[in-house]
């Protein structure tokens, strides 16, 4: 048997658009398989077909030979495929204990789960608290959760096939690496790992076989001897490669943005930011760099915009605004949240999306014909791409997605807090994402608040070390040494 998944001459079209054209994929048994696309190329629908979650327009599935015809993602399960989702799908009201009931033939008592779960955290170096309700955890935090069950579904029921969708995203080196190790002994066991990603190099480094999709249509399939990087983002971007940029904007000495003393309690009344205070002047992008389930990033976040009350001061413009709730702080600060699809965007239209900032502030009178023109401006300038202002926002790529959301908020405001705003795009939106970030910086500053130390160092003037909700060193971006970084993220320093 030459391969374990077969999928041929797989369509799927979804209303007017075709998120999959004619396309042939295959894995063999015991491969790391990376598949590439930028955002919106059909990678993620590819997956969900196979996966039980989507049923394809037209074509064939088979595994190990045999023709299937998954009605659900338990019949893909059964038959030895799991996919752990680049957005973790969880219940935000139960515990993480309680998330990891596995999808199988039998019931598992929680008491094996948990010492499963606690195994695999320890393995992977994972920081959960397993008996709190998982909408108290970051979005690293959640990934981690889905990681760790899969592992515990591989345990019990045997994966042969695992699809991860982008699953270095959100996690701290040391954890990357444990995900790549667990990948890697996979191959050793002959299972398949399928390895969504747009991270190129990366996928270079570990995959045995690429496949490429763009717009839907399989472009180039390469074995591991013929990998060339430049040839690959030409089939991925249609001959986009990216480009170091250099920064063409002047920092100046006035304070837009200052928090003194801010101390931030968790909704069990544990302290999670202590004392933090920094002062982001004029045309400044500055970074705040935290490791996954170590920094505070989140609560930090939230008592910036207003989610969560604080103690200490934040001044925006020479205003103190720390009283101010979140809606009255938007005079000031516009936001780019971590999750897009759970806080970036509701259930409307893009149109309905893209200018309910408007309407909130604008009043009773709106010139519905002005608004229409201007957010097909935003969608012309911002890329978007959608047949029409009335697309469900939902079912945008997150590329997509992720421009709507910086159509929305870029620019209307003098300070931009932006949430590890580039986690998950591909190389072009990212570049896009920077574009607009130093566009933002020049009208004012941005707040750059990330897990990924490859995020700000690229953009940011400066960067704060955030570790047990402390800043514990700040950076010139310009002079920084990675080694002292590495050290302040983990309290060395």
């Amino acid at each position: 048997m030459e391969y374990l998944v077969e999928m041929e001459g797989i369509s799927k079209r979804f209303g007017i658009v075709q998120a999959l054209d004619n396309v042939d994929f295959y894995v063999r048994e015991g491969e790391i398989h990376a598949l590439l696309g930028e955002n919106a190329a059909g990678k993620t629908t590819l997956m969900n077909i196979l996966y039980g979650r989507y049923k394809p327009d037209s074509g064939i599935v088979r595994i190990e030979g045999r023709e299937v015809n998954f009605k659900s993602p338990k019949d893909a399960i059964k038959a030895g495929i799991y996919m752990v989702p680049q957005f973790p799908q969880l219940v935000s009201t139960l515990t993480g204990l309680e998330n990891l009931a596995p999808l199988g033939r039998e019931r598992i008592r929680f008491k094996k789960i948990k010492q499963m779960a606690l195994e695999i955290c320890e393995d992977y170096g994972f920081n959960l608290d397993l008996d709190k309700p998982v909408w108290t955890y970051g979005l690293a935090q959640r990934r981690m959760l889905n990681v760790v069950q899969a592992k515990i579904v591989d345990k019990l029921y045997g994966i042969k096939v695992l699809i991860y969708d982008e699953p270095l995203t959100f996690l701290s080196p040391k954890e990357k690496k444990k995900i790549v190790d667990s990948m890697e002994r996979m191959r050793e066991e002959g299972k398949s790992v399928i390895f969504i990603t747009h991270n190129i190099p990366k996928a270079l480094e570990i995959a045995d076989r690429t496949t490429v999709l763009r717009k839907g249509k399989v472009v180039g399939v390469y074995e591991k001897e013929d990998f060339e990087k430049e040839r690959i983002y030409r089939d991925m971007f249609g001959g986009y490669v990216p480009k170091q940029r250099k920064r063409k904007r002047e920092v100046k000495d006035k304070i837009i943005f200052e928090v003194r003393n801010l101390t931030v309690r968790d909704d069990y009344g544990e302290i999670r930011v202590k004392d933090v205070s920094f002062a982001v002047r004029e045309g400044e992008i500055y970074g705040i760099l935290g490791l996954p389930g170590m920094g505070g990033q989140r609560i930090l976040v939230e008592a910036l915009i207003g989610l969560r009350k604080a103690k200490g001061k934040i001044v925006a413009n020479g205003e103190d605004i720390t009283k101010y709730s979140t809606r009255k702080r938007r005079k000031y600060i516009g936001f780019i949240p971590e999750d897009r699809m759970k806080y970036g965007i509701f259930g409307g239209s893009l149109f309905e999306n893209l200018y309910l900032g408007e309407f909130l502030e604008g009043g009773f009178f709106i010139d519905w014909d002005e608004v229409k023109r201007k957010c097909e401006r935003l969608v012309s300038e911002y890329e978007i791409a959608t047949p029409n202002l009335d697309f469900p926002a939902v079912c945008l790529s997150g590329g997509n997605i992720q421009r709507l959301i910086l159509a929305r908020e870029v620019g209307r405001r003098l300070i931009l807090i932006a949430y590890s705003p580039k986690v998950g795009l591909d190389a072009r939106t990212c570049d896009f994402i920077d574009r607009k970030l130093e566009e933002q910086a020049r009208k004012g500053c941005v707040v750059l608040i990330s897990y990924d130390i490859e995020e700000v160092l690229g953009i940011c003037d400066r960067i704060a070390a955030l570790y047990e909700g402390k800043l514990v060193k700040e950076f010139d971006a310009r002079e920084i040494k990675m080694e002292d970084l590495e050290k302040a993220l983990v309290g060395e320093i």
